[in-house]
């Protein structure tokens, strides 16, 4: 539990850190100006309340299921040659759904 909450802070310090980054460089900011601001945003970060972490398996993603109810899981992907029924490629995403997952 020590280390999923450690994750879980250090997600909470990441994501403020890039905000922060980011709004930083749109102000016309310095480099030594955007690390300051990283830092501080940073020190200051904490979780959301209800933020949460599989200890199983820290990679999945919460996602909506075909019966509406919502479980730890990945999108799976396969090419399959129609023909000779081989399977070409295979991959997992997080990503809940397959949009953008098949290039054309």
């Amino acid at each position: 539990m020590r280390e999923a909450m450690k994750a879980i802070e250090a997600e909470a310090k990441e994501r403020a850190g890039a905000k922060e980054a980011s709004k930083a460089e749109r102000a016309g900011a310095d480099q030594d100006e955007i690390a300051q601001a990283v830092k501080q945003a940073e020190d200051k970060a904490t979780p959301p309340a209800k933020a949460q972490r599989n200890f199983t398996d820290p990679e999945s993603r919460i996602m909506k299921t075909a019966d509406a109810s919502f479980h730890y899981c990945y999108s799976g992907q396969a090419v399959v040659d129609e023909k000779s029924q081989v399977v070409l490629a295979g991959a997992l995403t997080q990503q809940a759904t397959d949009v953008d997952q098949l290039t054309r």
